[in-house]
């Protein structure tokens, strides 16, 4: 299993690097191209579409991917439960769309839902081929299609977005690589899977997806709901220079994290059987996480100041600081969400749920109360989440019988380092400027500096995380497993 795993991850890996390197190149461009009420529109708008999604991957999906004597008539009868509940997030985003653009008096809302819920129906096409590869850890043939899938339709983006098409070109981006994907999941598998009549053989999953949907539902509004919030406390232009931080910052935690829950769900699931390896491999997974999440979020937030104007352009400078305060809090949220592939595989959906109430009533009044600015949202985050994290993690780790002594000392090396990470480079940005170095230069020595600091301290306060990091690319199997 961890070879199966650690070459799971590979494939994914590559995949995600590939299609990512042009992405984010892409994305660069296209920030540079379109405004703050373009993103206004389209954080609104992916708010009540992602909500729909996240009942579709969060639940539907998974409840198909958990199951472990699946056959061709149960993925047959299934898919007919998946038909009609996507037909019914199509039919509601359509309906839903113009009271939605009144509420928040932004007409654009309108259009711009009712063509992103055709999504719904293209993935319609390949949903049960892509399930197929996920529950049989093909993620060589999956990485490689959501790569050049993925690549496309950022260059389409970017395209239109040169020729002036706003908030359009993202949308449209968006569902031709939806499309595409579709059918390059049905060239990958050779599968065609025709619905069939709902029988009793597939009540357990159908009632599997209905808890793990609600629980998808409670998480995207516990991760989402500031933008909602935003769009009632700040202008249009302060939502978008709040969304385009939102964008900027979670650019590595919206890659990342979709990769480690594609393996870590399918690969937990096989371990029903075995808690202690479940545990294990658990453990070993958040010391790594922090162990990249911390460098990452904190050094973008170190570095915000100057290479957020250098990148991006001088419109987007009331961004940096925006920014700066919300990566902060990045590196507990994206640690938190490692629970849940192993949660929802021991079927602790109720721990999971209650996790998401607890947040949403926690963050909720934060964000009323401190968020009438960008800026202001971002303590809100840093606040909120903080307290969110201390509760939530520690609900989970009893739930899962992990000692909250090892959680905690898997992940409390990296943040020491990353805060002295942070102190050396922020100022170290300041003092560069005032030596008379260009934005540029002064941003390539935070960089170098960022990295040097974080490993040295590691090494000085604890080097086994590192020999770890090492052991797993190398592919050597630590003392104990």
């Amino acid at each position: 299993m961890r070879d199966q795993v650690l070459n799971s991850l590979k494939w994914v890996a590559i995949g995600k690097m590939l299609g990512q390197s042009i992405r984010w190149l892409t994305t660069i461009f296209t920030l540079r191209l379109l405004f703050p009420e373009d993103y206004t529109v389209i954080a609104l708008g992916a708010f009540f579409s992602s909500l729909l999604w996240s009942v579709s991957t969060g639940g539907i999906a998974s409840a198909l991917i958990r199951e472990k004597d699946l056959s061709v008539e149960k993925t047959r009868e299934f898919f007919t439960f998946m038909i009609m509940a996507h037909v019914l997030f199509f039919i509601l985003l359509q309906l839903s769309s113009p009271y939605i653009a009144e509420f928040y008096a932004n007409p654009s809302v309108e259009p711009a839902l009712q063509v992103t819920s055709f999504g719904f129906l293209i993935v319609l096409i390949g949903i049960t081929q892509q399930t197929h590869l996920n529950r049989n850890m093909q993620f060589k043939r999956l990485s490689m299609i959501d790569a050049i899938c993925e690549s496309i339709g950022s260059i389409s983006t970017l395209a239109l977005a040169y020729y002036g098409m706003g908030f359009w070109s993202i949308i449209a981006g968006n569902l031709i690589a939806t499309s595409l994907r579709q059918f390059g999941y049905i060239w990958a598998t050779k599968l065609v899977v025709l619905p069939s009549k709902i029988t009793k053989s597939v009540t357990n999953m159908i009632a599997f997806a209905k808890r793990a949907s609600f629980h998808g539902v409670l998480a995207h509004v516990s991760n989402n709901i500031d933008i909602a919030i935003a769009g009632i406390l700040m202008t249009a232009y302060e939502v978008g220079i709040y969304q385009f931080a939102v964008v900027v910052a979670m650019m590595p935690a919206s890659k990342v994290m979709p990769l480690i829950r594609q393996v870590a769900f399918p690969a937990y699931s096989k371990l029903q059987d075995s808690k202690d390896s479940q545990r294990w491999y658990f453990l070993k997974s958040i010391r790594l996480a922090y162990f990249v999440f911390v460098p990452v979020f904190w050094g973008l937030a170190a570095c915000s100041l100057i290479a957020v104007p250098l990148i991006f352009g001088e419109k987007w400078s009331e961004a940096a600081i925006v920014m700066l305060v919300y990566c902060l809090s990045m590196p507990l949220r994206s640690g938190n969400q490692m629970f849940s592939p192993l949660l929802k595989s021991s079927n602790h959906l109720f721990t999971m749920i209650s996790n998401m109430v607890i947040s949403i009533c926690v963050l909720v009044p934060c964000f009323y109360l401190l968020g009438n600015s960008p800026v202001g949202m971002g303590y809100a985050w840093l606040v909120g989440y903080f307290i969110c994290y201390l509760i939530t993690s520690t609900r989970s780790c009893r739930a899962l019988d992990i000692p909250l002594r090892k959680k905690w000392a898997s992940i409390v090396y990296p943040f020491i380092a990353g805060v002295i990470m942070f102190v050396a480079t922020f100022y170290a940005g300041e003092r560069l400027l005032d030596l008379g170095l260009s934005p540029l230069v002064t941003l390539l020595g935070q960089i170098a500096l960022g990295g040097f600091t974080y490993i040295g301290a590691l090494f000085v306060m604890n080097k086994a995380v590192l020999i770890e990091s090492i052991d797993l690319l190398r592919k050597k199997k630590p003392i104990g497993a």
